[in-house]
């Protein structure tokens, strides 16, 4: 088992479903592959399942959104994901987190 302050080395890169995956045991949980998050960039062991999500800043300047930009505009999007994961947004909601994406 690893110190939690620090790995004894930075991580290798995870490689894809035909490489091999790292295990990470902290004591705690183990994490193999794609879980390893920011320590695979910090090499720190406190990192290992941390995540850095996007930053909302200048959303609206990406558009079209998704892989196959499926999504023309923000409220495409804000509606796709209430639809996928039930969130149950009113119209107001909607409109309200539109307005709340597209500021600067």
């Amino acid at each position: 088992m690893w110190p939690d302050r620090a790995l004894p080395q930075r991580l290798p890169a995870v490689h894809g479903a035909h490489g091999k995956l790292l295990t990470v045991e902290t004591g705690r949980r183990q994490y193999c592959g794609n879980w390893l998050g920011r320590a695979m960039v910090s090499g720190k062991i406190a990192d290992v399942g941390q995540f850095k999500p996007p930053i909302l800043r200048g959303l609206a300047a990406r558009s079209p959104y998704f892989h196959a930009g499926t999504a023309q505009n923000i409220q495409m999007l804000i509606h796709f994901y209430n639809a996928r994961f039930q969130i149950g947004l009113t119209e107001d909601e909607v409109n309200d987190l539109g307005a709340f994406l597209e500021a600067q």
